[in-house]
């Protein structure tokens, strides 16, 4: 099966899309034989013809469709383009690219660490319009011509060399990261059973997808009771893994706080890993935790893939000991006006 078509059928959509993918193939010019070059003159070509990035947009039709993509539909779509030509795409998965955002993320937290009273931490009442910041180590997808060059797809620079760690893949084992994507879309809207099913479907692409593993874990039981929820856990600690998103999931499965303060350790401004030592010293140290909480309010608030009313959600009983059910019934009511 070709790239294109994988992709298709890991997006869940109709294989008539096709069409539009062979008249945009028909419109990139001729490449040069190197494949570095190649892979950057069908980027450009892209950019050319109107295409842009946009975070939410992963899936093939979506791609094709409306001209724009994020770090996974994006090289998605260049290394369907490069198999038609006769390339060889291959990936590398990176966590946490430090990138001009994460320089600027490292500014703003020192500044908000600064200014926010440690005697009387307010918290964030509202998310920002615009964002720049993550707060999140995300994993993001890059094209890897020939093993010491990576391509970033989403951006005018092409080379991208800093980031938390980097995992080779396959076009196939990067498809995953759709079916992943899509899981968690319908976790959101309460589709767990087709959550749970699009997990298992990436999984069996990329065996090693850790996130994935750590997502289907909680969705057969979040809890961490079961015999299921144990197995992969254990699934994931052979994975591996030296970056910050692979300590918290650790975590997020062990509940040990060795590898929260790991995860913190090498990424100071990760939103959800300061919410859950908030979390881990409310009983302990209630001054500190209230610190840790205000903390990771503004964080979520000035993200541009976490959600301030999701961040309340989940936190909301420690909340409401630490500052007052009155006063965090007064910023809930601002997410419903």
């Amino acid at each position: 099966m070709k790239n294109i078509d994988s992709y298709i059928e890991a997006s869940g959509e109709n294989p008539q899309i096709k069409t539009h993918f062979d008249r945009l193939v028909s419109r990139i010019p001729t490449l040069s034989t190197d494949p570095t070059e190649a892979t950057i003159q069908i980027k450009e070509a892209l950019y050319q013809l109107g295409f842009s990035y946009d975070s939410r947009v992963f899936k093939a039709q979506d791609v094709i469709k409306e001209r724009k993509g994020n770090c996974l539909g994006l090289p998605l779509l260049i290394g369907a383009i490069m198999q038609e030509r006769e390339l060889n795409p291959q990936f590398q998965i990176v966590v946490n690219p430090k990138d001009s955002v994460y320089k600027f993320e490292g500014d703003f937290f020192k500044r908000l660490n600064d200014e926010i009273r440690y005697d009387n931490p307010q918290l964030a009442t509202e998310q920002e319009e615009f964002p720049i910041c993550r707060f999140q180590p995300l994993e993001h997808l890059l094209l890897d011509t020939n093993g010491t060059f990576f391509i970033e797809a989403t951006s005018e620079e092409h080379p991208a060399n800093e980031y938390e760690s980097a995992r080779p893949l396959t076009y196939q084992q990067a498809l995953s990261l759709v079916y992943k994507d899509r899981g968690l879309d319908a976790e959101d809207k309460g589709i767990i059973k087709e959550a749970k099913k699009l997990a298992e479907e990436g999984l069996k692409l990329w065996p090693k997808n850790r996130s994935l593993i750590i997502n289907l874990a909680h969705l057969l039981d979040g809890n961490g009771r079961g015999e299921k929820f144990t197995e992969l856990i254990k699934e994931h600690e052979k994975c591996g893994g030296n970056d910050s998103l692979f300590y918290f999931e650790r975590y997020q499965g062990t509940r040990d706080i060795t590898p929260l303060n790991k995860a913190l350790e090498i990424y100071p401004m990760f939103a959800q890993a300061i919410a859950m030592k908030g979390s881990s010293l409310s009983e302990k140290d209630q001054r500190e935790a209230r610190f840790q909480y205000a903390l990771a309010s503004h964080l979520h608030a000035n993200s541009n893939v976490l959600s301030l009313r999701d961040f309340y959600a989940i936190h909301s009983k420690d909340i409401k000991r630490l500052f007052g059910e009155t006063r965090v019934k007064q910023i809930l009511q601002g997410f419903v006006k």
